[in-house]
């Protein structure tokens, strides 16, 4: 099989990106009111959530990464929220 950019592409096991990784593909559904994804189990199991778990949808140059938050994770972004609730106009001032 021939290299591509650094990698030899697998095919017949689903997409891989050129990090040899495999490449999880996932439909915009309607839920309700709103917009939402089906995550595949396998994913789900690499994330180590299930149902009820909370995850951080983070902005990347190429995209977005999902993280599973976990008590430090969770205590920190209570503690972000509460400061720019409270600061609110602190923040806004530092800002200018």
């Amino acid at each position: 099989m021939r290299e591509i950019g650094g990698f030899v592409p697998k095919l017949g096991a689903g997409l891989w990106n050129c990090y040899n990784q495999s490449v999880e593909k996932v439909e915009v559904q309607s839920v309700g009111d709103a917009l939402g994804v089906i995550i595949p189990p396998e994913v789900l199991e690499k994330l180590q959530v299930g149902a009820g778990d909370e995850l951080i949808l983070t902005p990347t140059p190429r995209g977005f990464q999902l993280t599973k938050v976990d008590a430090v994770s969770k205590r920190q972004l209570d503690d972000l929220t509460r400061i720019m609730q409270e600061d609110h106009e602190l923040l806004r001032a530092l800002a200018d």
